[in-house]
């Protein structure tokens, strides 16, 4: 008796062996392979990045495929409204109608022309947010949402240690404010915008080139597309652009080649065709050298370990 329960004790635990021998083996493939090197060339010397900070990361995933002083605090003007519209659409419904107060007329820097009284929809604001920039957008729906631009800067910063961008702090919902007080950094900026980008509605905009904004009793206004990778990258899918002399000009880009979508984040360019130049070669670069494949499928058997005095001959 005592023999055939030693006997049982060695078949649990060889089985219990091979199990974990096989879930270690299925693990380091997913982490070695699922996104990895392309098995037929070795990477590639890294681009020469002319912005002080940057990082380039895969989309989805989240992680880190090459970086440049990521993790340094810096002022990020208006690719600030990348979070603001993530707290947006987290709250509001898109179709909502908003009606423009006497204080938007009051906010600073860009704006895309909205009058006091006028009726817009949270959509619309979107679009003249993250296409056109627009301050005066960003700040009507901090309103809408929050009842006051204070209030719903308080859930900026709340939403960015929620996700993890706990080196940043944001004073304002569009990225006009000393570095001093309103701050991020090119990783934080990475994970909001791939948390963003899992967004369909936010995806949509920041892809558009273009949109027409209608007032009633005026003219439509024509917004464009501040981020010219979406005339001249192949491939690309959004995200926003920004600049003040403080920032420097800043560029957070996303793009698409066959399963493979990466995350560029440029921050501190000296002219605003570098900061395109530094986005695409940050770019090519991960999609010279990295790529999404599938390694294990779902239901699909790959081996079998044979048991000793189990249940099954086979698992």
């Amino acid at each position: 008796m005592y023999q055939d329960l030693l006997m049982n004790l060695k078949v649990i635990k060889l089985k219990s062996l091979c199990l974990l021998l096989f879930l270690t083996l299925i693990a380091c493939l997913s982490l070695a392979l699922v996104f990895g090197i392309k098995a037929s060339a070795s990477i590639n010397t890294a681009p020469t990045i002319a912005a002080p900070s940057a990082i380039l990361i895969h989309q989805g995933g989240g992680e880190v495929l090459w970086d440049k002083n990521s993790r340094q605090q810096r002022a990020i003007a208006s690719t600030t409204k990348i979070l603001s519209a993530l707290v947006d659409l987290e709250i509001s419904n898109p179709s909502e109608q908003v009606i423009i107060s006497p204080r938007v007329m009051t906010v600073p820097g860009n704006k895309i022309g909205l009058r006091a009284g006028d009726v817009v929809t949270v959509n619309d604001l979107l679009y003249g947010m993250l296409l056109a920039s627009g301050n005066d957008a960003a700040f009507a729906l901090a309103e809408k949402i929050a009842g006051s631009e204070e209030n719903f800067v308080s859930m900026m910063n709340q939403e960015a240690v929620k996700i993890g961008a706990v080196a940043s702090h944001f004073a304002n919902s569009y990225g006009l404010s000393p570095a001093s007080i309103h701050y991020s950094t090119a990783y934080d900026l990475a994970i909001i915008a791939n948390l963003a980008m899992s967004k369909e509605p936010f995806k949509k905009i920041v892809s558009s080139k273009s949109y027409v904004l209608a007032l009633p009793g005026r003219r439509p206004i024509i917004l464009k597309n501040s981020n010219k990778l979406l005339w001249d990258y192949l491939g690309s899918t959004g995200i926003k652009t920004g600049f003040t002399n403080e920032a420097g000009y800043c560029l957070v880009a996303s793009a698409r080649k066959g399963k493979t979508a990466l995350i560029a984040v440029i921050l501190g360019d000296s002219t605003r065709r570098q900061s395109f130049n530094d986005g695409m070669a940050l770019l090519d670069y991960g999609f010279n050298n990295y790529e999404v494949k599938s390694i294990i499928n779902k239901g699909k058997a790959y081996a079998k370990v044979k048991v000793k005095k189990g249940k099954k001959k086979f698992v």
